[in-house]
């Protein structure tokens, strides 16, 4: 792990980037690179690993004559152009009704973790260390769903994942009869009853509470370790045959990504780097707070819909305050109140596990005023690391001659 933090730590500013935008705009790359600073492009490679762009080859090229690094962005188990597949996971029991309006990643179906769907993955990183010379990889998706999609919280997958959950007690019918419980206990719970049984909980926690008994916080460490195995094993394969590549993922926030199945301690022992997403407010942060007290609100008659966004908020680590969050609110698309998300990202850096290796946080380069991002940059660098990759490149070279650079 140190030789590999020692090599990250040269890393001061990067950009997730599309091939088709170093393309078509190789004189913005230039300015980037010779005036701005950028010292790695993270190039976005799709979400489907059994596809490769067209573009690819002349891309690296451009970058290779610039002298830029860059990290290839791999995609895994689920994300747009990822088709139906006989390891797509399934719920046997869904819990509630909601569009991706709500929920946004709901729009797409995830495959499996398994040797299976790592094969395809393994191969298409295989063939980038072949054909170029890459600093490293990152892996994308490399996690379940956020926790807006409730459903997919109690996706069950095949093969040995199904054998995996039989063997911790962890089956169909227990998981179900435990949401039952949850959804009887929470009708006839008073404002007052809902409070004592949250105070000082998380969101799994309180499901424990509810259910009386430990089997939400069994099922998401058992996620947590599928997830944290099934990327060691796809990075195994790598490591054997390319020693000395920089190896990571990108994670949801600290505070939200147990649910998804990211352990930031586990996952620090196989990556040589992490790369918390601090850039979607509303689809990583807003949306799961609003999706659980609309649950909420929905399964306890006696209360509210303002008071369930209460409770869910604290469940998460926050308050209404903090994020700025009104129930009225709720349908937006947009990412929110600019002071919100700083306090959004602080309280998610003050989270980041100390022992988890090294950070490379992603912060939105576009569509927040520049102070702001001033602002989040400077919190970044001071409590994670020094190296920061924006997503969206105006806030370092101004207005971007292409949407790739988005």
């Amino acid at each position: 792990m140190r030789a590999r933090n020692q090599l990250s730590s040269m890393v001061k500013t990067g950009l997730y980037v599309s091939d088709r935008a170093i393309c078509a705009t190789p004189d913005y790359a230039r300015l980037l690179v010779e005036e701005k600073g950028v010292d790695l492009f993270v190039v976005r490679s799709g979400f489907d690993p059994r596809r490769e762009s067209s573009v690819l080859d002349k891309a690296i090229g451009k970058l290779n004559r610039l002298g830029a690094r860059y990290m290839f962005l791999v995609g895994t188990w689920w994300g747009e152009g990822l088709e139906d597949d006989p390891l797509t996971m399934r719920n046997r029991s869904p819990v509630f009704k909601y569009n991706s309006n709500e929920a946004h990643e709901s729009q797409w179906s995830m495959l499996t973790p398994s040797p299976e769907t790592h094969k395809p993955i393994v191969e298409r990183i295989l063939e980038f260390t072949r054909r170029y010379e890459p600093f490293g990889i990152c892996l994308t998706h490399a996690r379940f769903k956020h926790a807006a999609d409730i459903n997919s919280l109690f996706d069950m997958g095949r093969d040995g994942f199904s054998d995996a959950m039989d063997k911790a007690g962890l089956t169909p019918a227990r998981i179900r009869l435990e949401l039952v419980n949850v959804i009887k206990t929470l009708e006839g719970l008073t404002l007052s009853k809902l409070a004592t049984h949250a105070e000082g909980k998380t969101l799994i926690e309180f499901l424990d509470a509810l259910s009386g008994s430990d089997l939400f916080s069994r099922w998401f460490d058992f996620r947590c370790d599928w997830i944290e195995e099934s990327v060691d094993g796809i990075f195994a394969q790598i490591r054997s045959a390319r020693g000395n590549l920089f190896l990571g993922a990108n994670a949801i926030g600290p505070l939200f990504s147990r649910l998804s199945g990211q352990n930031y301690s586990r996952l620090a022992g196989t990556c040589g780097f992490i790369q918390p997403l601090f850039g979607y407010m509303r689809w990583h942060v807003l949306q799961p707070i609003y999706m659980w007290a609309k649950f909420f609100a929905r399964q306890c008659p006696s209360i509210q819909s303002a008071e369930a966004l209460c409770l869910s908020a604290k469940l998460f680590g926050y308050t209404v305050d903090e994020l700025s969050m009104n129930w009225k609110d709720r349908n937006q698309s947009d990412e929110g109140d600019e002071a919100a998300i700083i306090r959004m990202v602080k309280k998610q850096l003050s989270a980041l596990p100390v022992d988890s290796g090294h950070y490379m946080p992603v912060l939105r380069g576009h569509g927040l005023g520049v102070e702001t991002t001033r602002t989040l940059a400077e919190l970044v660098r001071e409590k994670a690391g020094g190296s920061v990759i924006y997503q969206g490149s105006n806030f370092i070279g101004g207005e971007a001659p292409h949407p790739g650079w988005k």
